[in-house]
């Protein structure tokens, strides 16, 4: 049987079935896809970083598949007694590499994981615990196990501290208890190997924690489009107990489960197939947009390791806005943007050149004003020099989400969500995001960072930068296309 190495031990403990299927069906295994991958790439920046606070380590290299080689080559490098990166350790089936071993006190060890995240989760105690029960088995005496994590209350000042940036918490209490599980775990997985067929696992939580299953989009797939897990402020653990009663679409929800009235709504617009309009909210929400009217969006990127001064680590930073301004009724909409080259801290362009495009009177309209609101009075703690100027246009912020939370407005096709992507198709009818490259703010945020601070060419930083002015001058575009239809209903 194989050894079961850390990342295969998460995946059994999440899911019987992903564990299976890793070794026996690795063919139904997607490939990364430009998400994870960025996810990945921060990771990999992190944990080099860290490594910076242990110096005169060595790294173990090699085929990060030939187990027995990385071993051997871990072995003699402990003789040296110097803090190891990527250590390799295994016996009784379990296999694991320590981001950090760093040496104490005679012949001990200390394991320090590094993670990108900004706090201790249960996954880091069973990825911990089966490093330590890997170590121990092969003879090595663990000390102390460490989590390094990034710290969000550090504010960049110059060149990056990595002893500000992280924060270590000694995990070793909590890692001695998983310990104690995972002999019983391995067996248990070493089973599900031996199995001829995949595990009949249900879909659940699990899919989603502590990661988005890679095989999620193939074991849902039997789910039609309209589920209950679609419906609005229901309870995820009871969508799913009613799919596993074999009720799979929304309109089939019996009477007798008690429902909100944005529940009613929502079930009724499926079985009916018909929109759903109150026109007394409409004409309330409606009446209180001004002309000129202002339709802006902000795109952002966040990063783990601050890349301006006065920067925490994952502050938004906004680096995008579309502007489309439409001055009397049924004139043609303006558009102004503005994208960062990423040269210097955007925040001072942002802020300058989004005055000059805002008048003094009229509507700022935006979907999902509170995020707006944030990103500017976060950029005004920077540049207080806008202060005034903001306290000022702050009062004209109206969010055109509220229609759509509040269910003044609901279409089947929405499919529970309020979302501007899910809202465009569904009440325009016209074209929403399908056609572009980029689709959504988190493709927005990782492509910019790529083309900006990676190594992408002129031209493929030339591509993407006009994809990007593509992708948030719809957002601005559709806005307006919502409006008009909300009003001639």
């Amino acid at each position: 049987m194989p050894s079961i190495s850390k990342s295969k031990y998460l995946a059994g403990l999440q899911c019987r079935k992903l564990f299976w299927t890793h070794y026996n069906d690795k063919t139904k295994i997607p490939p990364y896809n430009a998400a994870t991958q960025a996810i990945f790439d921060q990771g990999h920046e992190v944990g080099h970083r860290a490594k910076t606070l242990f110096p005169e380590g060595l790294e173990i290299e090699g085929d990060p598949w030939d187990f027995e080689g990385l071993m051997a080559r871990t072995r003699e490098a402990m003789k040296k007694r110097v803090p190891l990166y990527e250590a390799a350790f295994g016996a009784k089936s379990a296999f694991a590499r320590a981001d950090i071993l760093v040496p104490v006190e005679k012949d001990a060890w200390d394991i320090v994981e590094v993670k990108s995240s900004t706090e201790v989760k249960p996954v880091n105690i069973h990825d911990l615990a089966l490093q330590r029960y890997a170590a121990e088995a092969a003879g090595l005496k663990i000390r102390n196990c460490y989590l390094m994590h990034i710290d969000n209350t550090y504010v960049r000042q110059g060149e990056v501290d990595a002893e500000k940036l992280f924060a270590r918490e000694d995990v070793t209490s909590a890692v001695a208890e998983g310990v104690e599980n995972v002999g019983p775990n391995l067996a248990e997985l070493l089973a599900v190997l031996r199995q001829k067929k995949v595990p009949d696992v249900r879909i659940g939580p699990h899919c989603d924690d502590p990661y988005t299953c890679v095989l999620h989009d193939v074991c849902w797939a039997f789910l039609p489009e309209n589920s209950p897990l679609n419906l609005t402020g229901y309870r995820k653990i009871d969508a799913f107990e009613l799919i596993h009663r074999g009720i799979l679409r929304l309109e089939d929800i019996p009477d007798m489960i008690a429902q909100t009235e944005k529940q009613a709504i929502q079930i009724e617009a499926a079985r009916t197939g018909r929109q759903f309009v109150d026109p007394y909210k409409l004409r309330k929400f409606l009446k209180d947009l001004e002309y000129p009217r202002f339709y802006l969006d902000f795109e952002t990127f966040q990063t783990a390791i601050p890349v301006f001064d006065l920067v925490r680590p994952y502050q938004q930073i906004p680096f995008q806005y579309s502007l489309h301004i439409v001055r009397t009724p049924g004139a043609a909409p303006e558009h102004h943007s503005y994208l960062s080259d990423g040269k210097v801290d955007p925040r001072l362009e942002f802020l300058a050149r989004l005055k000059d495009n805002l008048d003094d009177n009229g509507s700022i309209i935006c979907y999902n004003a509170a995020f707006e609101r944030g990103i500017v009075e976060a950029a005004v703690e920077v540049v207080p020099g806008y202060a005034a100027w903001w306290k000022a246009a702050e009062k004209r912020l109206v969010d055109l989400l509220v229609p759509f939370r509040s269910f003044a407005y609901y279409h089947p096709d929405q499919l529970g969500s309020a979302s501007l992507k899910s809202v465009l198709p569904a009440l325009t009818g016209g074209p929403g995001y399908e056609n572009l490259e980029i689709r959504d703010g988190g493709m927005a945020s990782w492509e910019y960072l790529r083309v900006t601070f990676g190594n992408a060419g002129p031209d493929e930083k030339a591509r993407v930068r006009k994809q990007l002015e593509e992708y948030c001058g719809l957002d601005t575009e559709g806005m307006i296309r919502i409006v008009s239809a909300l009003e001639s209903l």
